[in-house]
């Protein structure tokens, strides 16, 4: 793993690293063989992989301290490396334990250890990010865990002349720093000398554990082990552990300080921290009440002034979308009191409900939902977004996938609604609602497939629905423009044509969804699939030779027929042409008439076109919540987010009637 000679570094304030120098990659490298890297180092790696070299093929019996960077996209088989690892119970897959680690305050990396057959102190660390731009590189530690085990250790509280280092002892190994854990050392005087052999030692013992799995360090609880402070003291462990490995016993010997001594201003400072977190929670609690009161006063001033809309900061944006973009949910029902719209929009056509999806405010978004904001309205066209985005499109975009779903689904919903109002469409939609059933005995997986199947097909229903009214919206315009176009006898029998294709494709249409829906029902176990594909298999069969017998026996019926119909009836009895002069020319209209026409035809057919394919994609992301676990648990906590939304509405909406 090479670096680059200089550059600044992406991510600097998530890892903490603005250059190469910075992150001292040469000294990462000779401290590998001694400790494992930090979670902000591999960070920082991961995410500015483009200073350092990656692997085009894997590496062969790498020796421990080496880091390795791949390319899972380009090279699947990464981990085949020569070594012999530890295998489940089949003896086939590799047994690796999986962690997450945290950056700050949020899990960014993912880690699986791997230990050697043959040698088990010899670790593989496999380790990548999270965030799926970037999920492709793979990060590959090697290390020796035992490499000054043979070391003799040298007890904390001893004098050895051997020991050099004068310094007070610091313990804060490496694994700790891995997110682990912390150790904190303080003393108000000197302490007795400790050389650094003896910290590197209990560095090897503590990473030499911290390596171990889970199931090899069952050891039963011992009383007299003690960390209670006592005269300003905190007692360690000076215990031998016996940890059962493989049917053999490993002898962990765990040294700690035996004296820690605390500074007696370390109780004195906590106290301090926790005062001045609760002065500045005192302090938010404050501000957030004066920030109320002032938004009601000027709500009370909007409405006696009659105002019906609000005025716009600097950035063109107004108080509700400020409020939604910072995720104060108490605003809207008072937004919604003083009889406001919650659609108001800002200078660039985004709505309050577009800036909660835009930061991913789930909760937000529900309070905005059960208050009656619309979810299908669209931004003002951009030259990126010539047809605009809805709420679902800029979650989508910004990585919310169960929350642009849950949108999707609403937008659909409430286009329905809106063309069902109109009177551009009959009937009713089935959607689902709060489930009523008792849900102790369903698992989480089911849960969420129940959850994703509800969706799915409320979202397919309503755009079909759509679809079929934007279809029968269009054949009334064409049928109006060749009633005005045609004679009445000619135009009559086109109308009639064109009635008979669409009542043919609306029945092709209803027959596949119900075909459909069958399958789904019908069609779940994996015997009753393979039934069904030989039967429809031998269906096939059956359909094609029986309409080639029908061709063969009514072929020259039909065409004997149709000759008698045209010449017979058509030509000499009615003095027509037949079907030979059935196009007939239209009338041409005026220029500017024409011209007007085909300007308002072009632009409908353009929204036309951008409405169809919002719904299309509306359907689509509902459908993507099937291929992500992470996007089916975020459309559950938005499901279960709006439902307790519109509980509390209407009990705030009770209160304010009661009072």
């Amino acid at each position: 793993m090479d670096g680059a000679v200089s550059g600044r570094l992406e991510k600097a304030d998530i890892h903490g690293f603005h250059t190469l120098q910075d992150l001292d990659v040469a000294n990462i490298k000779e401290e590998a063989r001694m400790r494992w890297l930090r979670p902000n180092e591999i960070h920082a790696i991961l995410c500015n992989h483009k200073y350092f070299t990656i692997n085009v093929k894997p590496v062969n019996l790498p020796k421990g301290g080496e880091i390795v960077l791949f390319d899972r996209k380009m090279l699947r088989n990464f981990r085949k490396d020569g070594h012999n690892w530890k295998k489940k119970k089949d003896g086939k897959t590799i047994k690796e334990a999986h962690e997450h680690l945290k950056v700050g305050n949020e899990e960014r990396i993912h880690v699986y250890y791997a230990h050697g057959q043959d040698n088990p102190t010899f670790v593989r660390r496999c380790y990548w990010l999270l965030d799926k731009t970037l999920e492709h590189i793979v990060l590959v530690h090697y290390r020796e865990t035992r490499e000054l085990q043979a070391s003799p250790v040298t007890p904390l509280n001893s004098n050895s002349s051997s020991v050099t280092d004068q310094s007070p002892p610091r313990l804060a190994t490496e694994e700790f720093d891995s997110g682990a854990g912390h150790t904190y050392y303080s003393s108000d005087r000197e302490s007795p000398a400790v050389g650094s052999l003896t910290v590197k030692n209990h560095e090897m013992t503590l990473h030499e554990i911290n390596t171990l799995e889970w199931d090899e360090l069952l050891v039963p609880n011992n009383p007299d082990n003690s960390t209670a402070p006592e005269g300003g003291k905190v007692s360690g462990f000076d215990q031998s552990n016996q940890i059962p490995v493989n049917a053999t016993l490993i002898d962990v010997s765990i040294i700690i300080l035996q004296e820690c001594f605390i500074s007696p201003m370390f109780w004195y400072i906590s106290g301090l921290r926790g005062s001045r977190n609760s002065e500045m929670y005192f302090h938010l609690i404050l501000f957030e009440l004066t920030l109320k009161n002032r938004l009601k006063e000027w709500l009370l001033e909007r409405i006696v002034g009659g105002h019906k809309s609000t005025e716009y900061d600097d950035k063109g944006q107004g108080v509700i979308h400020l409020c939604a973009i910072l995720g104060y949910t108490w605003a809207i029902r008072l937004f919604s009191l003083s009889g406001l719209s919650l659609d108001f929009r800002d200078k660039l056509g985004w709505t309050a409900l577009h800036w909660a999806a835009r930061y991913g405010r789930e909760k937000m978004v529900a309070v905005l939902l059960s208050s009656g904001a619309k979810p299908n309205l669209v931004t003002d066209p951009t030259s990126k977004n010539p047809s605009g985005c809805t709420p679902a499109d800029l979650a989508y975009m910004n990585g919310y996938e169960g929350l642009a779903a849950y949108l999707s689904e609403k937008a659909l919903v409430a286009q329905f609604e809106d063309m069902s109002v109109a009177g551009n469409i009959s009937g009713t939609l089935q959607t689902h609602t709060a489930d009523t059933l008792n849900q102790e005995n369903i698992s989480e997986e089911e849960l969420y497939l129940k959850d994703s199947l509800a969706a799915y097909r409320t979202a397919a229903d309503a755009a079909a629905r759509i679809q079929v009214a934007f279809r029968e919206h269009s054949l009334k315009v064409r049928t109006t423009a060749v009633e005005i176009s045609n004679p009445e006898y000619e135009a009559r029998n086109i109308i009639a044509a064109m009635k008979i294709q669409h009542a043919f494709r609306n029945f092709e249409t209803k027959k596949k969804m119900a075909a459909a829906t069958r399958i789904q029902y019908r069609f779940r176990s994996w015997k009753i699939r393979k039934e069904f594909l030989n039967m429809r298999r031998q269906a096939i069969r059956i359909q094609a030779a029986f309409r080639a017998f029908q061709v063969r026996m009514h072929y020259r019926k039909i065409l004997w027929s149709v000759g008698v119909l045209e010449k017979a009836v058509l030509r000499w009895r009615l003095k027509r042409k037949g079907f030979r002069g059935l196009q007939v020319a239209p009338v041409e209209a005026a220029p500017d008439q024409r011209q007007e026409s085909d300007t308002e035809e072009d632009f409908y057919r353009t929204s036309r076109k951008q409405a169809e394919e919002r719904v299309v994609r509306a359907v689509v992301r509902v459908q993507a919540m099937f291929r992500s676990k992470k996007a089916q648990q975020e459309y559950r906590q938005m499901k279960l987010a709006h439902n307790e939304a519109q509980v509390g509405d209407s009990v705030w909406k009770l209160a304010n009637i009661a009072i």
